[in-house]
């Protein structure tokens, strides 16, 4: 279990994290994840933004201590993808992705500026 160590109730928590694909993703594979990961993240209230190059994941979540800490044990736990390493944990009284559910974008995007929005 990934454990974070939070400080005042009244902040939030940003946890970023990379990690490796252990199979090959289509574009429906991702699309399905993609889903999934908004709508849990919805319900708890975590917004962020997934990347993915093909190869790698690079993911930032956002929201309150408990409901960060519930997700990152799941994606610890999530047989697609191991190499997992942790950025260290930022508290703060602000959302970065405020509009996010979860934003995706993939290596395409990351080279023209596109994106899709999950919000």
């Amino acid at each position: 279990m990934f454990l974070l160590q939070f400080g005042s109730r009244d902040l939030m928590r940003i946890v970023i994290y990379i990690s490796r694909a252990k199979h090959r993703f289509t574009a429906r594979d991702l699309a399905d994840l993609r889903d999934l990961a908004a709508a849990r993240n919805r319900s708890l209230n975590i917004t962020g933004l997934l990347l993915f190059d093909g190869t790698r994941f690079i993911q930032a979540l956002e929201g309150d201590a408990a409901a960060v800490q519930l997700v990152m044990d799941r994606i610890a736990n999530d047989s697609r993808h191991d190499n997992i390493s942790y950025f260290k944990p930022i508290e703060t009284d602000h959302r970065q992705f405020n509009w996010w559910s979860t934003e995706y974008r993939d290596e395409n995007d990351l080279c023209d500026g596109g994106g899709s929005s999950i919000a």
